[in-house]
């Protein structure tokens, strides 16, 4: 009997063009958090961020600590856990 389960799916340290993950991710993060901040700019609000947004701060400053000095990785931890994510963002 074979297993039906999919293969595990890990994650290199560096993509063919030569692009780092923690770079990678933090482009996709730099998206969701510039998009964040203009939905509250368009709102006049402050900014919340969304739970991708927040996930993905969460993983760049667990793993990748150089990025912890980055504006976009530090405001959503400092606003973590401060107001209740929104599941449906």
């Amino acid at each position: 009997m074979s297993s039906t389960h999919p293969p595990q799916l890990t994650l290199p340290d560096k993509v063919p063009q030569g692009l780092e993950l923690g770079d990678i991710l933090y482009h996709c993060l730099r998206q969701n958090f510039h998009a964040d901040e203009s939905n509250a700019a368009i709102h006049t609000a402050p900014a919340r961020y969304s739970p991708l947004t927040f996930r993905i701060a969460e993983y760049l400053w667990n793993h990748f600590p150089s990025m912890r000095g980055k504006i976009e990785v530090a405001a959503p931890i400092a606003d973590m856990g401060s107001y209740v994510e929104d599941a449906g963002r």
